[in-house]
Formats: C-alpha cells, structure tokens, sequence
C-alpha cells in the first residue's frame, strides 16, 4: 500500500518523535524548578545624576499665574470635548480653575 520510503520516512519520525518529546518535557520541568530571582539593575548614570537632583532642596520658582491658567483653559476647553461625559467633566474641572484663579491659588492650579 505505502512506499518503501514513506515506510522508512515514517518509522523515523516516529523514533524522533519519541525521543524530542521527553526531551521537551523534561527541558520544561527543569526550567520551572529553578527559582524565580529578580535580579537589579545597576542604575544608569542618567538615574544617578537624577537622584542627586532630587536630594537637593528646590528652588522657589516663580510661577505665572495668567501663564499656567491660559494653558489650563486650553487644557480643559468643554467646547473641544469629544464626547458628552468629557464636557461635563471638563465643565466642572473649569468652575474650579476659574475660582481658584480669582483666589490666586497658585497650589490648587498646579494641581490640575
């Protein structure tokens, strides 16, 4: 019925087969044995350079007011809202920038 060679073919993937499979298996259960370490990385110079920055005591900036609540206005404009919820969000969001801009509350923009 079958070929000589697709006899012989076959025979030979079968006993490969039967030899990658164990294989295979075992490869799996070793390598789920072995523990879990999370190994650091060395932090870059970049990351030092920031962390030295962080341990110094900040400056004072002086913030502009006018500046910081134009850009919160563009920010949260209802009217360029996709969608009704964002409107309505932005809504609210703007009633409370505008207020906090009236009470020249600089802490309460820089929050937004």
């Amino acid at each position: 019925m079958l070929p000589e060679i697709t006899k012989e073919l076959l025979t030979q993937y079968l006993v490969l087969l039967s030899i990658l499979v164990p294989a295979t298996i075992l490869a799996i259960m070793y390598h789920r044995s072995l523990p879990k370490e999370v190994f650091e990385e060395e932090p870059a110079e970049t990351d030092i350079v920031e962390a030295e920055k962080a341990k110094q005591p900040e400056k004072k900036v002086k913030v502009d007011i006018n500046k910081l609540y134009a850009e919160l206005k563009k920010k949260y404009d209802p009217v360029k809202a996709g969608d009704k919820k964002t409107r309505l969000r932005n809504k609210q969001v703007m009633l409370k920038i505008e207020k906090a801009y009236k009470l020249k509350d600089i802490k309460t923009l820089q929050s937004f």
